[in-house]
């Protein structure tokens, strides 16, 4: 829901495919590499370079620090952020800018709001470019939410609940908000819960002073924020839920025939730990129902927009955006740039309208007739696969979306927020 500086995809490009053994002998050429890994928030990069000698240790230990926060548990994210802040108090301001950026989100996704605001305006302070209105626009968030305390579960320790696929092919779930239930879509990507202003009301939800904007992939939009205390999913239960509130109408479509009662975010996700889907994604599981069988686990990230996946394309392993309020996979402008010459003879040029919260966007998308993405393990053949033709809000080292449509193809795909790794069991067929 955030926009983030974006460096050139063919830069991270570069950076992504150098042998392990390349001489970074060069110290401008070795700090460019790791800083152009760090800016694009490409985890697994930085991962490799690291291990390379500490060419500027000013740049070397924030991108240590930098791929801690993006590694660890939720609870343990912010500490090598913090720590690295207390230890560099001389660091170059766009390095200050960019620790206390990171170490925001990482309060935003722990729901501590107050420790957010405080870094966020920081971020701010030290900020030498342009204003930026996003980072703005979150730390105001932050700050109305100042006095919310972090979400906290109760009730069973494990939940299953069936999920239905609505007209839009989303998955929702039944969610029960002071009693009253709503089917609402199950988001990953959603670094806040949204809700229509008649559900909050009717769910006796407390509001918040102040107005707020976020970013949605298709424009700003503007709404409050209200609280529930009693919220329940498949009998487990959460207190201190943050929803965004917008108007029925910002959330109808489809001349009427399409409304979304509310989306359930990223937040109370991790605060069940654990969280599944089975038989083809056509049932939720939450905590302890959601245990990891004996299998390869692969690693997972904390992604400027919630979740990353590790995933393979080309015997190469890049960061994903886990998204499961997509309907649809898709690839970056970097996976179009990866592309053989023969791949992008067959590419189909298609013009789209993208309608969202926000409204509606036109876009130039490409089509691949065929791809094959390595996720979880598995080989996962894609027809047709759609690839953004401009940068929107991937980081520049993202190699796309990771829809609901994989969760369909799998008997069950699951992720552990204390261990932060991922699992998918593919079905036999390897198709819904």
């Amino acid at each position: 829901m955030k926009h983030r500086p974006f460096v050139a995809a063919a830069l991270l490009a570069f950076a992504s495919m150098v042998p392990a053994n390349a001489d970074d002998s060069a110290t401008e050429r070795g700090s460019l590499t790791l800083q152009s890994a760090r800016m694009n928030e490409n985890p697994i990069t930085l991962k490799r370079l690291l291990n390379h000698p500490a060419h500027d240790r000013v740049e070397h230990a924030l991108s240590a620090a930098f791929l801690k926060s993006r590694s660890l548990p939720v609870a343990a994210a912010p500490l090598s952020l913090e720590q690295w802040i207390e230890a560099h108090p001389d660091a170059a301001p766009e390095a200050k800018a960019f620790a206390y950026g990171q170490l925001g989100d990482r309060y935003m996704a722990v729901t501590q709001y107050k420790k957010a605001a405080m870094a966020l305006r920081q971020a701010q302070a030290f900020s030498m470019g342009p204003a930026d209105s996003d980072l703005n626009d979150q730390a105001v968030l932050a700050e109305l939410a100042a006095s919310v305390p972090p979400i906290e579960r109760g009730g069973t320790a494990g939940a299953s609940v069936a999920l239905e696929q609505d007209l839009a092919k989303l998955r929702r779930a039944p969610v029960q908000i002071a009693g009253v239930s709503n089917p609402m879509i199950v988001d990953t990507g959603a670094e806040i819960s949204v809700v229509a202003q008649s559900v909050a009301e009717k769910s006796r939800m407390r509001f918040l002073d102040g107005e707020v904007t976020v970013g949605t992939t298709t424009d700003n939009v503007s709404g409050r924020l209200a609280v529930s205390n009693d919220v329940n999913i498949g009998g487990m239960t959460f207190e201190n839920v943050l929803f965004l509130v917008l108007p029925d109408e910002q959330l109808t479509f489809a001349d009427g025939q399409y409304f979304v009662d509310g989306i359930i975010g990223l937040p109370l996700f991790t605060a069940a730990r654990r969280m599944a889907w089975q038989d083809g994604a056509t049932r939720l599981l939450l905590g302890d129902a959601a245990m990891m069988e004996s299998g390869t686990s692969v690693p997972l990230y904390w992604h400027d927009g919630g979740l990353g996946l590790e995933v393979t394309y080309q015997q190469a392993a890049f960061p994903a955006f886990f998204d499961s309020g997509a309907s649809r996979s898709s690839g970056s402008p970097l996976f179009k740039s990866l592309l053989s010459q023969q791949d992008q003879n067959t590419l189909l040029a298609q013009d789209d309208t993208r309608t969202g919260v926000g409204g509606t966007k036109n876009t130039r998308n490409y089509i691949l007739p065929s791809a094959v993405l390595g996720i979880g393990g598995e080989l996962i053949p894609l027809k047709d696969f759609k690839i953004a033709g401009e940068q929107l809000d991937y980081p520049g080292g993202d190699i796309g979306i990771i829809g609901s449509d994989i969760l369909a193809r799998a008997r069950s795909f699951s992720v552990d927020f204390a261990r932060m790794t991922y699992q998918m069991d593919l079905a036999e067929s390897g198709t819904p």
